[in-house]
């Protein structure tokens, strides 16, 4: 199995999470409710699968954020 595929199975697992956390990692924010750090409420409560999860999507958001500002200086 190669990464990327890695990454779209911990994706279909936690699709909530995965995503929440690409957005944030992505547009540096951290909308809505959030505890300190800009966790998700009740993350530290969570099961390693579920917050390993987030931080794969954190690391997903701030690769293609980076990328894509890596295009932006190349125009």
């Amino acid at each position: 199995m190669n990464a990327a595929d890695e990454v779209e199975m911990i994706r279909k697992a936690w699709p909530t999470e995965f995503n929440d956390s690409a957005r944030c990692a992505f547009l540096q924010r951290h909308d809505g409710d959030r505890e300190k750090g800009g966790y998700p409420l009740g993350f530290h409560r969570w099961s390693p699968d579920r917050r390993n999860a987030w931080f794969a999507g954190f690391n997903k958001g701030r690769c293609d954020r980076q990328q894509a500002s890596l295009k932006e200086a190349t125009r």
